[in-house]
């Protein structure tokens, strides 16, 4: 049975594995888009950390888990800055503010380049995956938008709704930034997207 004293310790663990995860994860992603995804071995991430192999397979199955690993994390951003949105906002401008928001902070950490998105996009598998985490993102934004307008998505169709159609925009921007060679900055695309989006099906509303 744990004791109050083993308690920092696990702590201390936890905290530590985090940051080793972290640092491949950042590693992995800072390589491939310097050197590109084929030219990328798990050894030279590994190196790159100061780590072995066999630490890298305790975080990440395979190379192609890490193109994929920080989406989940992205969610999770998106959450934290919907909840600090002004609460006078509106649902939907209050979930585009937020998804603006945490595309840009990612931007900076090469989660949006060319080699990324080119890796990813000419794997069907990986592809796959990427959406899957996608959806799974949509509902998580779900629930905590319906806790933003004080609803809940078993009996009310509307976070789910927004949520769904943000992560669309979303793609549609990449999809759009990606095919046009990745010029410029994915949330300036996906900025105009929102407007476009707003133009067409109308204002947001509650």
């Amino acid at each position: 049975m744990a004791t109050r004293a083993d308690e920092p310790a696990a702590g201390l663990r936890q905290r530590k594995k985090a940051s080793t995860r972290a640092k491949l994860l950042d590693a992995a992603l800072s390589l491939i888009s310097q050197h590109g995804y084929e030219a990328t071995s798990i050894e030279d991430i590994a190196s790159f950390v100061g780590v072995s192999k066999r630490t890298f397979f305790r975080y990440f199955g395979t190379k192609d888990d890490v193109l994929v690993a920080w989406v989940g994390e992205f969610g999770e951003h998106v959450r934290k800055s919907l909840a600090s949105r002004p609460k006078s906002e509106k649902p939907l401008l209050a979930l585009q503010g937020a998804l603006i928001s945490s595309v840009k902070s990612y931007e900076s950490q090469y989660f949006f380049s060319i080699p990324l998105e080119r890796a990813i996009n000419s794997n069907a598998s990986i592809q796959g995956r990427k959406l899957v985490k996608l959806q799974l993102c949509a509902e998580s934004i779900s629930h905590a938008l319906a806790n933003r307008m004080k609803t809940s998505c078993a009996t009310d169709l509307i976070p789910s709704v927004l949520a769904h159609c943000a992560i669309a925009v979303l793609l549609g921007a990449s999809y759009t930034w990606y095919g046009n060679g990745c010029k410029g900055k994915l949330s300036s695309v996906l900025i105009r997207a929102f407007r476009r989006m707003r133009i067409d099906i109308g204002p947001a509303t509650n």
